[in-house]
């Protein structure tokens, strides 16, 4: 036990680095000690830099060194671990002890003394003492301190003196006495704290013994399961993602509804709002009065349609049941239910990628991606067998960036949707991926919104695009096109038999560049969508797109949300709407329109027997002018959706719309009914409701109705 002690005690105070007694001793966060000398050696050979030599990880630079604190114990170790001289020649150190003699000999001396016939029963031992030194008192100079004072207050050596005068009713003992009781505990209170430590090591390597018992266990049934149920496992990762995506758009769906219906209630009380500022800035506090009452009913029935609307319940999107799969095969298909799941922040690119060759889509968004990360999802990309969709949003990937996935693509046989928003590509990243797209055979989606490739870069993906024969849809919205960008993709689909949608959402081609577009789809017979929102399209630009409607006839959707159209543009559609037997769908959401335009699309709704969906929000059309639209569907038997934001319904409205819901099927969007309508009127609406069979798409608000008017129609739903 000694030769123990002995060595752990050259341990602690000995540094590994020069091998010699601590001078200095730092510890280091680690908890591992070296001395300070040596610590600034080895990092001024070393670029400034310390590290542990036990390899634990811990580095110290040069700027926090000198702040490394001071091993107290070790120093403390140090200075007590003096050699005791030998009590006989006073000269040699001691390495014996006599409990007899209470002296500590050299083996010389030792050796001599008690070879002697007086000293041979002597008790001798190996470990040399140091004699305990007593030391004066500072009160009483003649006087040892031989006692120690053990009142809660004192606590301090004290002499004869001490004792008899200033603490003779205290209890004390000899410092002999306390010391060897203060070792007995110390003593207990290590063996007891390193029994401990031995259980807990002892437990560990039983843990580690078990983990690996276990994680190899677990392999091996792993292994076993998903090669016996590989066919099964690859059939129902196709339906799990399927059911990702649906869940996806009926939870959109349900949220999108909910913030229809607080928006609805935020207009409500903006026109309260701006009443009562009203009232209250002109001090008309008479009519305030006189409106008090409708006032608090309308406010009162506002927070009770807020009390009772619930917020929609979603799933989110934590994949469950896996641990399930081993020795499962009739389960399988249950494994894997999509769950509510916390999102974060996206992993970095390292950990998505090492995941990914099971998976069909990955996306990474709102987070800067650096150039060795970007190489990792490439490689990831080039080598992948299983990947259809690829999402890059807002990720700053930039000209170089698109450049190696450009790169990748060339090589890439499964890919099929490509989504790289917002990510500062410019024309020449425009040009990478045009070179891509012509060595590319399976990619099907492309969108490219918020980068800013200009005429260049829709002319370079044109000229990529007249000879590819799989791309089916290209958005390129806030691309900084204009007129000229616009005659190339014209020319664009003058020459291409395969793209049936395109985007061309918030740029600035105009009246000029809706022309060219225009006059392309005179031979174009295979574009289905086309999305012009907010070009700054005027009366002119209608014109022409009034001629597509007449001679085209394979376009379904158009979309013009704010363009300044106008009662004149509308007139067009209108007249182009009367000819066309394609178009099922048509947006013309904050057009500019007024009375007279609804009036022009309500007499083309009275020939037109093919469109489905008319949106037309945001448009001040008129008390007059949504009337004509209803009685209008009294012919139209068509008509599915009719979008209006309505300030106000009367009962004769209402009247207008159940009769042709009864015969059309139809959904009418409107909010804002007053609620003056009667009990009466409304349990009529719900019993018409009620017996249609094929309603397709009921999105009626009833924002000021009373409360009894919302139960009844949502219960007759």
């Amino acid at each position: 036990m000694a030769s123990s002690n002995t060595t752990l005690l050259e341990d602690l105070i000995t540094c590994v680095v020069c091998l010699q007694y601590f001078d200095d001793p730092r510890i280091l966060p680690c908890s591992h000690t070296y001395c300070f000398k040596c610590i600034k050696q080895v990092a001024s050979v070393k670029n400034g830099e310390f590290e542990c030599p036990m390899q634990d990880g811990t580095k110290i630079d040069r700027n926090h060194i000198d702040s490394l604190p001071l091993n107290r114990v070790a120093r403390d170790i140090i200075e007590l671990h003096v050699p005791i001289q030998c009590s006989n020649c006073l000269s040699a150190n001691a390495t014996n002890w006599c409990s007899t003699c209470k002296n500590s000999y050299c083996s010389q001396c030792s050796k001599t003394i008690h070879d002697l016939p007086a000293f041979k029963k002597h008790q001798l031992s190996s470990s040399p003492k140091q004699e305990t030194t007593v030391l004066p008192c500072k009160r009483h100079p003649d006087e040892k301190l031989k006692y120690w004072c053990k009142n809660e207050t004192c606590k301090v050596l004290i002499c004869r003196d001490c004792l008899l005068f200033d603490h003779k009713q205290h209890e004390y003992a000899l410092l002999d006495d306390m010391a060897n009781e203060l070792k007995g505990k110390i003593e207990a209170d290590i063996n007891l704290v390193q029994t401990t430590l031995s259980e807990g090591l002892k437990r560990v390597e039983t843990q580690m013994i078990e983990i690996d018992k276990v994680s190899e266990s677990n392999l091996t049934s792993i292994i076993h399961a998903t090669e016996s149920l590989s066919q099964i496992v690859d059939k129902h990762v196709k339906a799990v993602m399927q059911q990702i995506e649906e869940n996806k758009t009926n939870e959109k769906k349900l949220v999108e509804e909910y913030e229809q219906r607080l928006q609805s209630e935020q207009r409500n009380l903006n026109t309260q709002r701006v009443l009562f500022e009203t009232l209250k800035s002109t001090k008309n506090d008479i009519k305030l009065l006189e409106l008090r009452p409708e006032l608090l009913d309308n406010l009162n029935k506002s927070l009770g349609n807020l009390y009772r609307l619930e917020i929609p319940t979603t799933t989110g999107g934590r994949l469950q049941g896996l641990k399930q799969l081993p020795g499962l095969q009739e389960s399988i298909l249950e494994c894997g239910r999509f769950v509510e799941s916390v999102t974060g922040q996206s992993p970095h690119p390292q950990k998505r990628t090492n995941s990914i060759q099971a998976n069909s889509y990955l996306f990474f968004g709102y987070e800067p991606i650096n150039e060795e990360n970007m190489k990792i999802i490439i490689d990831t990309i080039r080598n992948n067998k299983t990947l259809t969709t690829f999402s890059l949003v807002d990720n700053e990937i930039g000209n170089d960036g698109a450049y190696h996935l450009a790169d990748a693509l060339k090589y890439n046989k499964t890919l099929r949707k490509l989504i790289l928003c917002d990510n500062e590509i410019e024309t020449e990243g425009a040009e990478h991926i045009a070179e891509a797209l012509r060595h590319n055979k399976t990619l099907t989606t492309l969108c490219l919104f918020d980068n800013p490739i200009g005429n260049t870069g829709a002319l370079v993906l044109a000229n990529a695009l007249q000879r590819n024969t799989t791309l089916t849809t290209l958005m390129l919205c806030n691309n900084e096109i204009e007129v000229n960008g616009a005659k190339y993709l014209a020319n664009l689909l003058q020459h291409n038999n395969t793209l049936t949608t395109l985007g061309l959402f918030d740029n600035q081609i105009e009246n000029e560049g809706v022309q060219y577009i225009a006059d392309a789809l005179h031979e174009n017979n295979t574009l289905t969508s086309l999305g012009l929102y907010c070009n700054d399209i005027r009366v002119d630009g209608a014109e022409h797109l009034a001629d597509i409607l007449r001679n085209n006839k394979v376009l379904t959707a158009l979309y013009l949300f704010e363009n300044n159209i106008g009662n004149g543009g509308a007139l067009h559609l209108a007249n182009g709407l009367r000819q066309n037997n394609a178009l099922t769908t048509l947006g013309l959401f904050n057009t500019d329109m007024t009375e007279n335009g609804a009036i022009h699309l309500a007499v083309a709704l009275q020939h037109n027997q093919t469109l489905i969906k008319l949106g037309l929000f945001k448009n001040d059309l008129g008390e007059h002018g949504e009337q004509s639209l209803i009685d209008a569907l009294k012919t139209n038997k068509t008509l599915a959706t009719l979008g209006l934001f309505r300030k106000s319904i009367k009962r004769t409205d209402v009247n207008h719309l159940t009769d042709v819901a009864e015969k059309n099927n139809i959904a009418h969007e409107s909010n804002n009914i007053q609620y003056e309508i009667e009990i009466n009127l409304t349990e009529r609406l719900t019993d018409v409701i009620r017996e249609i069979k094929e309603l397709k798409d009921l999105t009626t608000y009833f924002d000021d109705i009373s409360h009894i008017l919302v139960d009844n129609v949502w219960n007759a739903i």
